[in-house]
């Protein structure tokens, strides 16, 4: 899925919120969000090593999600195919460490026959069961491929999603609480007379 098919869905998502009785994009976007609100000066986070706060993309999604239903609906199905793939992938795995384990401790003991022409005939016995097996557990390799790709597009545009959602939040907040520049310049003013203090006060060398 290309970048304006996922802002497509985006706009469509937000969109939806605004037929809905509760919420609405205005809504959404109206108040400052919670984790836009938490202060942390640069030496509080220098201090902590950058650890000690939350994926500001993620917090911002996670307050988009309390409030929006369709983004809350789909979190659900995300989670709810995430813990179906593992249910089967636990049990393909189960299944086929069986066949592992088996043909595993089944050259073991082909390993202990002292008769050579009995070991070549119950090997090749060994060969065709594995062969057999082989052939009817392939689709399920294929389908286990495919289930592994389909995860990745499923995390790859979540992710991007997440941003594409956060993104008009972030904007709209840079855009409402830019600093003015008085007080920058105010503080330039007033370095400007403690060197000039300074330099007044200083012996010439």
């Amino acid at each position: 899925m290309n970048k304006l098919v996922l802002f497509s869905l985006a706009i469509f998502l937000l969109s939806s919120c605004e037929k809905a009785e509760s919420t609405s994009n205005k809504e959404v976007l109206k108040e400052t969000p919670e984790a836009l609100k938490e202060e942390q000066s640069v030496s509080d986070y220098v201090k902590s090593g950058g650890r000690g706060r939350e994926n500001l993309v993620e917090e911002l999604y996670k307050e988009l999600v309390g409030k929006t239903p369709v983004l809350k609906t789909l979190e659900n199905e995300i989670q709810a195919v995430r813990q179906k793939k593992a249910n089967v992938n636990n049990e393909w795995e189960n299944y086929a460490n069986k066949s592992i384990n088996y043909y595993s401790d089944m050259q073991s003991n082909i390993n202990q026959i002292t008769d050579s022409l009995l070991k070549k005939r119950i090997l090749l016995f060994l060969a065709d069961s594995k062969n057999y097996h082989t052939k009817n557990t392939t689709e399920f390799d294929a389908l286990q491929q495919i289930i592994t790709g389909k995860t990745s597009t499923i995390d790859n545009q979540h992710i991007i999603l997440k941003i594409l959602l956060t993104i008009p939040i972030i904007e709209k907040y840079q855009k409402e609480h830019l600093p003015t520049k008085k007080e920058h310049k105010n503080l330039i003013n007033e370095q400007n007379n403690i060197i000039k203090k300074i330099d007044s006060l200083a012996p010439k060398y």
